[in-house]
């Protein structure tokens, strides 16, 4: 940081995928922050018992809430993607979250249009998708976390939807 209190990270882009300008993480107003009020509070403060924010959440079956799902592109290639931040909510790992992410190619458009409709959302056209996003929100899932090699995958088992489960038979 310099002595102005400016840190300089990441850019902003323009729809065309140029560089439009630097973004400022740290600004001069951030770094007079004042924490005090909160330093005895912060000794007191401790780990959760048996859980560690650094460790990995092994592969398993897990229930989940999902906190936000976000349209966006992704870096490299500019593709839209679909993700899915979910909170776990099982005894096992609770609070931490797993990172659902779909990258939206005509390749992937079956496994996408599945996600969807295993939440309930079903589309005539994609570009109705950002519609329908704050629909996944809240949404209790069941999903596989599953490691290959490098790769992990978060599979969607099974999808709690409120107004099916309200229905009065």
């Amino acid at each position: 940081m310099s002595s102005r209190g400016e840190f300089r990270v990441g850019l902003i882009f323009t729809s065309d995928n140029e560089v439009q300008r630097l973004t400022d993480r740290f600004t001069p107003d951030d770094s007079a922050m004042d924490l005090s009020r909160l330093d005895d509070a912060f000794q007191r403060a401790k780990f959760k018992e048996g859980t560690n924010a650094r460790e990995e959440v092994p592969d398993g079956y897990y229930d989940t809430q999902v906190e936000e799902v976000r349209l966006s592109k992704t870096n490299r290639t500019g593709n839209p993607m679909l993700s899915w931040k979910l909170r776990i909510v099982s005894e096992d790992f609770e609070g931490r979250t797993l990172n659902k992410i779909r990258v939206i190619t005509e390749k992937t458009l079956g496994f996408l249009k599945e996600d969807l409709a295993r939440c309930g959302i079903q589309l005539t056209r994609l570009s109705d998708l950002p519609l329908h996003l704050e629909e996944m929100s809240g949404l209790k899932i069941n999903v596989l976390k599953k490691t290959k090699d490098q790769w992990t995958d978060i599979y969607f088992v099974k999808v709690e939807r409120a107004e099916l489960d309200n229905i009065p038979f």
